[in-house]
């Protein structure tokens, strides 16, 4: 078993950066998913750990060993890939069904004993049963052999389902590191936030307006005290609310609300899908059939849970912290004069 550190790694191809000096630690027998877009950087991360890409600066470690001149199978690695299982069926790869490739080539992969195992988007060309049956064969593989993992995909759900932790990567860079439950709950900025969840996190335009929040339509809600309490700074600023789709429900006659229009309303058996729009901004809300009852309803009060709100910077979707940040010491002088 062993640990994986890569620092400062960077690779560009001519003028083009893919992969812009990340630093990521990998702890022993940890299962550890990069997710992002395609081309974010996240399988050239991969391929460079192989060593099936040469890095253009920084260091990667398996261990205590510095692996940046070594090859491949050099550096006690398996990269569990549907590849070179010919020789060892009687039967012709097309033969065989896309969950027995996928358990041949875990199978190779398992005999060598790795320090370390590399999946590069491992399900891609599976159908969506076939992908929810390897992904529990995966996890059950993981939990049996305890060895360090690094999986690469581009399904959220997949990250969600299988990491201890997820890395989220943006145009070669790491945008977020942290447990599903930290991803999921506390994202750091609307990229992420729109990334993970299905569906994503509503993001709205807001203003703070000191005790509420003030949405297109001149909808206004009171916000909690502790939450006004903790983003007083902020008050007279433009925000994106956040907010899952899930975090919504049927509001009582007197309470605050967000009167909509369903846009389209799709039953999925144990919940409802309600599609909608604010002054041109598309939003989605996950409520229980039993509370919206039968037929279609015209009109609808929706009560966001403000317990549960995020709240990001409108120009750089940064999530607000309590307090802005400080200004750089030039500006602060400067304004002090």
């Amino acid at each position: 078993m062993a640990t994986l550190r890569i620092e400062r790694l960077l690779k560009r191809y001519g003028a083009v950066t893919a992969v812009a000096g990340i630093d990521l630690a990998v702890a022993d027998r940890e299962f550890v998913v990069l997710v992002g877009p395609s081309g974010c950087g996240k399988s050239t991360t991969l391929r460079m750990i192989a060593g099936l890409e040469e890095i253009t600066d920084g260091e990667i470690w398996i261990g205590e060993r510095l692996v940046n001149e070594l090859e491949p199978k050099d550096r006690d690695i398996a990269m569990a890939r549907i590849l070179g299982i010919e020789e060892l069926l009687a039967r012709r790869p097309k033969q065989l069904s896309g969950g027995q490739r996928q358990r041949v080539a875990m199978g190779r992969a398992i005999v060598r004993d790795p320090a370390v195992f590399l999946f590069d988007e491992p399900l891609s060309n599976l159908d969506a049963k076939l992908r929810v049956q390897m992904r529990t064969e995966i996890k059950r593989l993981h939990q049996r052999v305890s060895t360090t993992v690094v999986y690469v995909t581009h399904d959220q759900v997949e990250a969600m389902t299988l990491a201890d932790r997820i890395v989220i990567m943006r145009d070669g860079l790491i945008e977020q590191v942290g447990t599903p439950d930290e991803i999921y709950n506390a994202p750091v900025s609307t990229y992420v936030a729109g990334f993970i969840g299905s569906p994503t996190m509503n993001l709205l335009p807001a203003e703070l307006t000191g005790e509420a929040l003030r949405l297109p339509q001149g909808i206004e809600l009171p916000l909690p005290p502790p939450i006004a309490h903790r983003h007083a700074a902020y008050a007279g600023r433009r925000v994106t609310l956040g907010i899952r789709p899930e975090d919504f429900e049927l509001a009582r006659a007197a309470e605050p609300a967000i009167e909509i229009v369903p846009d389209v309303i799709e039953p999925l058996g144990s919940d409802t899908l309600v599609f909608f729009s604010l002054d041109g901004h598309e939003a989605v809300a996950r409520l229980s059939p039993r509370q919206l009852g039968a037929g279609r309803p015209e009109r609808l009060r929706l009560k966001p849970d403000l317990e549960r709100l995020h709240l990001f910077d409108a120009e750089g979707g940064r999530a607000l912290r309590s307090e802005p940040a400080p200004a750089p010491p030039a500006l602060a002088a400067a304004g002090a004069r």
